[in-house]
């Protein structure tokens, strides 16, 4: 859990840094890096809830290729207890 929420606190650096004084094609390549770095968290998510549960990767395609619910910058996040953004 560790990595993922990593993973969306970079994520949210870069859409930080696409929306300040940068041109549009490195507003462009920072939102597609922030949207990958969401995608690698939320498959280390669901990958890590299957093996708490207990549960095969393969039953988790519709989970890992879903959209993720990613709250905007600035939101609070639900993190499991003892974490803090």
């Amino acid at each position: 859990m560790e990595k993922a929420i990593y993973l969306y606190n970079q994520a949210e650096r870069c859409f930080r840094l696409a929306k300040g004084a940068v041109g549009p094609r490195l507003a462009d390549e920072l939102e597609t890096l922030g949207h990958d770095f969401e995608r690698e968290a939320r498959i280390i998510e669901v990958v890590e809830a299957a093996i708490s549960e207990r549960q095969q990767v393969s039953e988790l395609r519709p989970a890992l290729f879903s959209t993720p619910r990613i709250p905007e910058y600035g939101a609070s996040r639900d993190l499991p207890a003892g974490w803090q953004a």
